[in-house]
């Protein structure tokens, strides 16, 4: 008797452990199924979203360039205009206070007069130049001597008529500081006349400048691909 109980219960449990353990079935079916499963498409960003947001980036971009060119950048440029320049004119016989005056009140005038004192120094340096080739080459003297007199006569012509102008800045300074509502009735009025004849003086002395430096040779650059560049340029 005791033996066929035993047996039963040996049965018994070769039964429970033939039995598969649900828990395992479970993860197996999940396992095919996944494998089943079709991959799931990534999402992608529209083409047209994307096209669109690049366009209203490089707007937005357009926008702030030009807001910066043509208003913070023309107010800076304005601001560094409007700075006096320290720059001294020494063939210009007027006071510090009165070119100031001038800078401030009649800043077209003021260019010629900085344009003259530019020009009339380069006169000069062409003068001394020839002067310089006459006594090298005496025997010479009647070329360099004829081309020396246009120089002087063109620099002679240009510190008369420019006296003429600083003059008038002088008169002009004078009323202003005597009564200033007076002086800026006398600048309004003569402001525009006083810089187109400034600008009408100047232009004998331009064209001359302008000749002499047409008729220089340019020196070539140094350097290969400088020196290439230049004769280039020059044969076209």
């Amino acid at each position: 008797m005791f033996g066929f109980k035993k047996n039963k219960k040996n049965e018994g449990e070769d039964l429970t452990a033939a039995q598969p353990a649900p828990m395992e079935e479970e993860a197996d079916e999940s396992r095919v199924e996944k494998i089943n499963e079709p991959p799931k498409k990534k999402k992608r960003f529209p083409l047209k979203k994307l096209i669109i947001l690049l366009i209203i980036i490089l707007v937005l971009a357009g926008g702030g360039f030009f807001a910066f060119t043509f208003f913070f950048k023309d107010k800076q440029n304005e601001k560094a205009i409007r700075a006096y320049p320290e720059t001294i004119l020494s063939h210009v016989e007027l006071p510090d206070e009165i070119l100031r005056f001038c800078f401030q009140k009649l800043p077209a005038t003021y260019d010629h007069l900085s344009e003259y004192d530019k020009n009339l120094g380069l006169v000069e340096k062409e003068i001394q130049r020839i002067k310089a080739i006459g006594q090298k080459y005496p025997d010479q003297i009647k070329i360099t001597d004829r081309e020396k007199k246009g120089w002087e006569k063109l620099q002679k012509n240009l510190i008369k008529s420019f006296a003429a102008v600083q003059k008038t800045i002088r008169e002009l300074y004078v009323s202003f500081q005597v009564n200033p509502d007076q002086g800026n009735l006398l600048i309004t009025e003569k402001k525009e006349e006083l810089a187109q004849k400034a600008n009408d003086f100047l232009e004998p002395t331009r064209k001359q400048i302008q000749k002499f430096h047409k008729g220089q040779k340019e020196a070539p650059p140094k350097g290969f691909f400088a020196g290439l560049i230049y004769k280039v340029k020059h044969l076209l």
